[in-house]
């Protein structure tokens, strides 16, 4: 079996974050960090660092995603795992924070990967729940620059 693989190389991300809360204004979050990507077997993996919101503690992220799902790993201040599959039914996702585990579930509507030349983005629609009651609804999008991508 051939193995599609790229060396790991160093990325700029664009990350742009929307949840919106039945009743509440649109939370919106944007930021660039850097990071590094990775290719192998049809999987295009991402690993980079955001400061928390205490301001004083690094969280590390690995991205994952190929065309028809993504998932999202964070560990540090807080800990969580996000599996985005559309089509379906809720996913677990386990978010630990200092204070207790929260269990959550993800509700994806839409994975959709865009990419050319220099950059790929992955634009998420999903739903958050805990237990059966809708906390948000939320769009990630991550954009990643300089670098060679196989299309």
């Amino acid at each position: 079996m051939k193995r599609n693989f790229i060396m790991k190389q160093k990325v700029l991300l664009n990350i742009k974050s929307t949840h919106i809360v039945k009743g509440m204004d649109a939370e919106d979050m944007e930021y660039n960090v850097s990071g590094f990507y990775e290719f192998e077997d049809g999987m295009h993996k991402i690993n980079y660092e955001e400061i928390a919101d205490d301001k004083s503690s690094l969280i590390k992220n690995t991205f994952t995603f190929n065309d028809r799902s993504a998932s999202l790993i964070r560990r540090g201040f807080v800990d969580s795992s996000m599996d985005f599959r559309p089509g379906e039914d809720m996913n677990p996702a386990l978010y630990k924070t200092v204070y207790g585990d929260i269990d959550r579930g993800v509700r994806t509507y839409a994975v959709d990967i865009c990419r050319n030349n220099d950059s790929i983005t992955a634009d998420i629609h999903y739903s958050l729940y805990t237990g059966e009651m809708l906390l948000s609804e939320c769009k990630l999008v991550i954009s990643i620059y300089n670098a060679t991508f196989e299309i």
